[in-house]
């Protein structure tokens, strides 16, 4: 079954080029035997038997949105079977079909469009159409993506939210590869430059991994901190204008130079991502499969080099890698399933594109900045990751205070590690390491000024409190520090609320009271967050 967020979003000339090429390296694979790429009819050979199918591309459809469809089965084909294909063009333009070539006046009848496909297939009809609709760049396509989504619960087994790796996996993820980084030879970062390039770039900028590997070798802007994005402009007359120019800060500029002239030498690359240079890493030969465009960087050439990171941790942390897959069945035979101290789930490369955004909610961006530097057509396309953010802030403060232990930065941009590392050593001191030590109610001040940061002094990164006096007062403490994850979870609601009442005209503009109101709450969001990461180090000293 298909992920209903596809991997790849439609961008003419690049699409085009790698359907185009898709296309003709199935010709010469026979597997279509016949009909031209600009045709409606291709026939292919059955799976498993003798004879063949004809695939069909139904002329009443948008002739736009039709090329579209084939660009995106295209895509997906290398990795099904001819019979599948088949099954997913026929849904998808059935739904086409039915909509005619959605259109808006469809929009609150597609509960009894979907009622019109067999039993079998309703779950299967909205799995796939809603993997196209992701992909596509079509007017309304967003919109029905919406709805879809709103009425999928009504069909059985569909499941609208996308589950994500446990919070901790992806900081430990973070924390390994910068480690590694600073201890691998040259060989060994020269193997692995594309996953620490991945995760620069996407755990900044909310990408798709079919995004970040059609990045341009000449991506960046010389003479700026600046990076172009293979982002087309959004059809439809109330389409949101993406931005395709992205300021970067000059660290992630000068890694992405170093790459580029570290990979120049091995051949002629379209894509950021040197082909050519990966397959030196791994010693094959200068000759090249028939199925592999040698000047772009490729999903599955990726997904091998990921795995084998994620392989690298297994054998040098001993640590239990779980894929993705195996760790969403888990959940699905028992909700409160829990890995084990040394297992860890793996990321799929679209993952951190939730993260981004997540982040930038809990920044402050408002919704018509997040939807154009995600690529969003429009600002509803982000309702769906919003049903992270509540889980995703409380993650935040494990963020702060477990990893603190690794004493360097590991964070999606937060520079409070050494802080609260500091606070966490400073329960073990005794009174007399102090210059001044005054008894407030729990804890002793060790500011001489006396100058408070919060109305609780535990909260304050000035009170010292000793362990002695921690574990008498542990019930206390334990009380508050729930008290303050029930106003994160409580805040996080409000700005959900906040996010989705901001209005924009059509050109951009939007009511800066609720634009305001939005930032201080994601503030106060933040100050919770940091005081409560302050309280679990006090509370557990020495033991994160």
């Amino acid at each position: 079954m298909l992920d209903i967020e596809s991997e790849d979003t439609y961008n003419l000339q690049d699409t085009l080029d790698n359907a185009i090429f898709t296309y003709q390296m199935f010709v010469e694979q026979n597997r279509i035997v016949s009909g031209d790429f600009e045709e409606n009819v291709w026939k292919m050979e059955k799976s498993y038997s003798t004879g063949y199918i004809n695939l069909r591309f139904l002329d009443v459809i948008d002739r736009n949105v039709l090329l579209m469809v084939k660009c995106w089965i295209l895509g997906l084909a290398p990795k099904l079977e001819n019979n599948t294909v088949k099954d997913k063009i026929y849904l998808v333009q059935s739904f086409l079909e039915k909509t005619e070539t959605l259109n808006e006046k469809y929009l609150d009848n597609l509960e009894d469009i979907i009622n019109g496909f067999a039993e079998s297939l309703k779950y299967k009809a909205i799995n796939a159409t809603m993997n196209f609709l992701d992909y596509s760049s079509a007017e309304n396509s967003e919109l029905f993506y919406n709805e879809l989504e709103s009425i999928s619960k009504k069909f059985g087994r569909f499941t609208k939210i996308r589950t994500l790796p446990p919070y901790k996996d992806i900081l430990l993820f973070s924390h390994y590869l910068n480690y590694y980084w600073k201890a691998w030879s040259a060989e060994e970062q020269f193997k692995f430059f594309p996953i620490l390039l991945w995760w620069k770039i996407t755990s900044v900028i909310p990408l798709r991994i079919g995004e970040f590997l059609s990045l341009s070798r000449n991506c960046l802007v010389h003479g700026k901190f600046k990076i172009k994005l293979p982002r087309s402009k959004n059809e439809g007359h109330e389409a949101l204008q993406v931005i395709d120019e992205i300021e970067i800060n000059e660290e992630l500029y000068s890694l992405i130079s170093s790459y580029i002239e570290l990979t120049n030498d091995y051949g002629e690359s379209h894509t950021l991502l040197s082909y050519p240079a990966y397959r030196k890493s791994r010693n094959h030969k200068d000759v090249f499969a028939k199925t592999i465009n040698p000047k772009r960087f490729n999903k599955d050439s990726f997904n091998t080099l990921l795995k084998e990171f994620y392989q690298e941790l297994s054998i040098r942390e001993k640590i239990t890698i779980i894929e993705k897959e195996r760790y969403k069945e888990k959940l699905k035979e028992d909700n409160v399933f829990t890995l084990n101290p040394n297992e860890m789930v793996m990321m799929n490369p679209n993952d951190t594109r939730h993260h981004s955004i997540c982040t930038l909610m809990l920044q402050g961006f408002n919704r018509l900045t997040i939807a154009r530097l995600a690529g969003h057509k429009t600002v509803e396309a982000q309702f769906h990751y919003q049903k992270h953010l509540d889980s995703y802030a409380q993650s935040k403060v494990y963020e702060l205070t477990v990893l603190n232990s690794f004493n360097e930065d590991v964070t999606f941009g937060d520079n409070t590690y050494q802080l609260l590392i500091d606070i966490r050593n400073r329960s073990l001191r005794n009174p007399d390491d102090f210059d001044f030590c005054n008894k407030v109610e729990l804890g002793y001040c060790t500011d001489e000024n006396m100058e408070c940061e919060s109305d609780n002094c535990v909260y304050c990164t000035k009170n010292w409190i000793p362990e002695k006096e921690i574990d008498e007062n542990i019930d206390y403490l334990e009380s508050i520090g729930n008290e303050m994850l029930s106003k994160i979870k409580q805040r996080t609601f409000v700005l959900e609320r906040l996010f989705n009442e901001m209005e924009f005209t059509r050109n951009g503009n939007y009511s800066p009271e609720i634009n305001e109101e939005f930032k201080r709450e994601a503030l106060t969001i933040n100050s919770l967050i940091e005081d409560l990461s302050k309280l679990n180090l006090k509370i557990q000293p020495g033991r994160t």
